[in-house]
This record gives structure tokens, sequence and C-alpha cells, in this order.
């Protein structure tokens, strides 16, 4: 457990009393004599169905037949009872189904056994759940299953009976009330994305809400504003969060569109910016680039996402090499593309997922990735999250053993945040320069810098032919020479992607990609010793798989350099 500063320990103290703050206040306002408040008619229909973006899957149906519910990548077995009898294999697995976003899945088919499933499953969830309590009323999953039971009405209510409609709709109006009164009480950072963007979809849909929009509209407006920055990453820095926000917030701007309203400047504004940072992460084979939480890539809704981008003005402007508030930076040469960290953790409340990659890098050639992070795993591979994330999972150096950020073991914080957050390094310089031959990147953090007394700098050129990428490590001192009275130990990582073979030689390693291309590229170093270990990719579709890594290691006592090179051989 690492020590806490008198300010890391007021933010956790205001963190607290925050959270308390907003869960007394929504429980006062969900008293009956708060109801001309939040009380609306009882909705009488729905104006609009917003468009599903979530990818379905077909073969959902036939899981149910077979007694299986999978959610969440888990798989759970039905028996002979409800689904809400089932004991949640997982939290993830427990959200999705009381968000009921796998209505999509039945809705895709469309049949009348379909139709008849979602409509028990739902009629079932409303006679079980209205208590206003536990997890099926948190906030995001509320916000979720609006959103949800909006997007699926045409295949849910088309030809249903008067009294289920009427249930129905009573049901959505309960729990309207419920999210206008308590939106604010949901976890910061996505959670309370979800929410605002369930409410609002609801105010605009259900009919007899309009004065209710105007404020959800404008809180969303706000929200949408505070976690985004102005290059379109999400202040958590994990971009796996962007792809999520846009699946929710494009249909609400079809919803505006489809009415003739403008959306609101904010959202409006955000939405082509969080579709080019998408484009900005991408590596050649069009997966995200693995930082901070991201896992597997979800590359059909990237695809999906990609039409609606304004590639016209992409082509025009280009791709940016610098996302400056995100902390990214996108170096290109040729057919080559290298993803780099400049910056620190995100603030502590967004940091729960956040991995300690400072100056780590990924890096692809054509459509065929060679050097990744290892990624986030799944909830089911939940056991290996505290190593994803480790320093040593990623494409960087390790000092002592050490990852160059602390765990902020905080008994509070692991309970409002879900997860242990994570703090340094405090200062992280960068600077990019380029000519003729290559692009230069040159970076420094001070992660290490309170327990041994170094800082680490990295040096990284591209070739503007891609055909080569050369780099140096640096373990320095801060101001005046360190000498230690004893060896530190460290380590560089290059974790390979599990479709690159390492053939070893003596002094150099050869890449070979195990695809039609055929290139064989060469890894060469000076200034510490070589070797090629196992590694562990998460990020898999397929779950974690066993793939390699090349490790430079060495000791020193006092500043050392590390040179090394990746260079196209056929």
């Amino acid at each position: 457990m690492t020590s806490l500063t008198i300010m890391e320990r007021s933010l956790i103290a205001q963190t607290r009393l925050d959270y308390a703050r907003r869960r007394i206040l929504a429980r006062l306002l969900l008293l009956p004599i708060f109801n001309w408040v939040f009380a609306a008619p009882t909705a009488e229909q729905l104006l609009l169905v917003p468009q599903e973006l979530r990818t379905c899957d077909t073969s959902f149906v036939s899981e149910i037949e077979h007694g299986m519910f999978g959610l969440g990548g888990t798989v759970a077995s039905m028996g002979n009872g409800s689904i809400f009898d089932i004991k949640p294999p997982s939290q993830i697995w427990a959200h999705d189904l009381h968000g009921f976003s796998w209505l999509r899945h039945l809705s895709t088919v469309g049949s009348e056994k379909t139709i008849i499933i979602a409509r028990h499953f739902i009629n079932e969830w409303i006679e079980r759940y209205g208590s206003w309590e536990g997890l099926p009323w948190q906030p995001d999953v509320v916000g979720r299953r609006i959103f949800s039971w909006i997007a699926n009405t045409e295949h849910v209510l088309g030809g249903s009976a008067p009294d289920f409609y009427d249930k129905f709709l009573k049901s959505l109006s309960v729990q309207m009330k419920f999210l206008s009164s308590c939106w604010f009480s949901a976890a910061v950072g996505p959670p309370r994305l979800t929410a605002l963007i369930g409410l609002t979809v609801g105010d605009f849909c259900i009919s007899g809400r309009e004065e209710f929009l105007r404020k959800s509209e404008r809180y969303l407006e706000l929200e949408v504003e505070r976690q985004f920055f102005i290059d379109g990453g999400h202040i958590s820095r994990n971009p796996h969060f962007v792809v999520d926000a846009l699946l929710d917030l494009i249909p609400l701007r079809s919803c505006y569109c489809s009415f003739d309203r403008p959306l609101p400047e904010k959202i409006a504004e955000a939405i082509p910016r969080m579709l080019r940072f998408l484009h900005f992460m991408r590596l050649g084979d069009g997966s995200l680039a693995r930082f901070h939480g991201a896992g597997t890539p979800p590359f059909h809704t990237l695809a999906m996402l990609s039409a609606y981008a304004d590639t016209n003005t992409i082509m025009q402007v280009g791709i940016p090499n610098i996302a400056s508030q995100s902390g990214y930076i996108r170096l290109t040469g040729g057919n080559a593309i290298l993803m780099f960290d400049g910056s620190r953790p995100p603030p502590m409340q967004f940091a729960a997922n956040a991995a300690s990659c400072c100056l780590s890098f990924e890096f692809s050639i054509g459509a065929y990735p060679i050097f990744v992070n290892n990624g986030t795993p799944t909830e089911l591979e939940k056991e290996w999250l505290a190593r994803s994330r480790a320093t040593a999972s990623h494409n960087t150096l390790v000092l002592g053993a050490q990852s160059s950020s602390e765990i902020i073991n905080h008994r509070a914080l692991l309970r409002l945040l879900g997860n242990a957050p994570i703090k340094l390094p405090e200062k992280v310089s960068i600077n990019v320069e380029g000519d003729d031959k290559c692009t230069t990147l040159v970076a420094q953090h001070d992660g290490y810098l309170s327990r041994f007394g170094f800082l680490h700098r990295r040096k990284l050129q591209l070739a503007k032919s891609g055909h080569w990428l050369a780099g140096r490590d640096q373990i320095i001192s801060s101001q005046q020479k360190v000498r230690l009275p004893h060896d530190i130990s460290f380590s560089i990582h290059f974790h390979l992607h599990p479709i690159v073979r390492c053939l070893s030689e003596t002094s150099s390693v050869i890449l070979e990609i195990i695809l039609p291309n055929n290139s064989l590229w060469r890894f060469t170093a000076k200034g510490a010793t070589l070797s090629v270990e196992e590694s562990i990719y998460y990020a898999d579709l397929i779950g974690p798989t066993h793939t390699q890594q090349i490790v430079l290691r060495g000791s020193c006592f006092k500043d050392q350099t590390v040179h090394w090179c990746i260079e196209k051989v056929r």
C-alpha cells in the first residue's frame, strides 16, 4: 500500500463525502412529497425509436433454447427456472442482464418466438423489481434499460395486448421518474454518462416529457463536456470508452435529426471529434491501441462507426500526430504506425482501470501488428487484471522490478470505484520533431524518481519509409549523477502480437510475421542482455493467448543507456 499525500487524502475524503451527499439527496427526492418535481403524466405513446448500433448475435436465441444465457463474455445455465433466478456469474453479467441490451439479439431475429420471449422476460422483470433497490436500480443500469426498451419497442410492442402495452409504458414512466431524481448518484465517468443518455433518450422519445427534456439535455451536455477532451479522447484515457459513448450518442443525434431539432451544441461538437479520435488511435490492423484498460478490439463496431465519420474532412485535414489532451502520439512512416503514451495516468476518480504504461508504445506494419501491449482481460479472467496493469505488461522500461505507477490501495476507493486507482508519474515531458529521413520522439517521466532517484528517458525514431524503428532508453539522474550502493535491475519489454513468431540468434532476433506477406524483421540491441521470453496477450478475441516478448535485461548503479533497433530484412 502506497503512502498518501495530504492532497490525496483530502481528495479521497471529498470523493466519499460527495458520493454520500448524492446518495442521500437521491433518496430524499424519491420520497412521495417530491412527486411534483419529477412526476410526469404516465406515458401514453412513444414518439420515436432510436437506432440500436451495437452488434447483434443471431445465435443468442439458440442459446436460450438450449438453456443458456450468455452475457458479458460469461455463459450461465438457466435450468428450469427464470433467468432472474440465476446466481450472476459476474458483476458485468448482472449489469447486462438488468440493462436489457441483449434485447437487440431477439429483435434482429424478429420471429414470433423471439417476440414471445422478449415480452415474457420484460413482464417478469416488471413484476419482480419494483422496489427501487439493488443493482437493477443503479442509475447506469436504469439508463441502459430505458435505452434498450425504447430502442426495441417495435419488436416488443408491435401487436401486443393492451394490458402488456400499458404495463410496459407505466414501468417506463416509473423508471424515468426514478432516473430523473437520482442520475447524479451514478458513479463518475461512463456510468453517469450512461444514466444521462438513457434519461435524455427517454425524455425525447416518450410523449409528454418536453419540459423534462430541456433539463436532461442540459445535464448531458455538461457531462459530455466534462468527460471528453477537445481532441475527442475520454478523461480516463481508455479508448474503448469513446466507442461505448458513440454507440449511444449517435442514435441520440439521429433522434434530434428526425424531428429537425438542433442537438445541444457541446454534444454536436463532441461526436465528430470522438470519431476522429478513433481514427487517430487505430493501428494498421484496424484495432485500437491497447492503453489504460482497452481490451479486445471491437473490429466490427469500429468499422461501423467509421461510416459515421466525416472521411472527406479527415482525408483533407489528415490525422493529427498528437492528441495533446489525451496524451497520445501517433508516428507514421510508409505503412508503419506507432502509437505512444506520452502522459501521466488519469485523475484518481477515473484511474480505476488505468495501467502503468507511461512511455510505452505499439507498432504495426501494414495490416500486421508487431509490438502490442498485453491489453486488459475480460471479467472471466479478472485474476490477471493486476498483472495486465503492471508496467511489465507494456512495451517500455521497468526499473527495480517495479511499475512506474503506484497503486492507491484505499478501502473507500475500492468500494466507490470498484478497483484501486494508480498514481505516478507526476511529470512527463515530450517533444516530436521530423526531417527528411525520420520522425524523432523524445519523452521522459519521473515515475521512479522518488524510489530510486532516476528518470526514464526514451527516444524513438521512425523512418519515413517505415523500414526501421530505432530506440534509445536511458536511466538518468535528475540533476547530478547518482551512484547507488547496490545494483538495480532493469528490463525493457517488447511484447509481440500472437501472429508474430520470434527466431532467436546470438546477438539479434528475427521476427517472422506468420501471414501471406512473408516479411522478415531483425531486432538488435546494445547495452543489455537480449532474451526471448513467454508473454500473455489478454486482448485476443478467444481470451488470453500465449505469445512471446523480447526482453532487454541488465543492472545499474548509475546512469545507463540501451540502444535497440528493428529493421526490415525482407
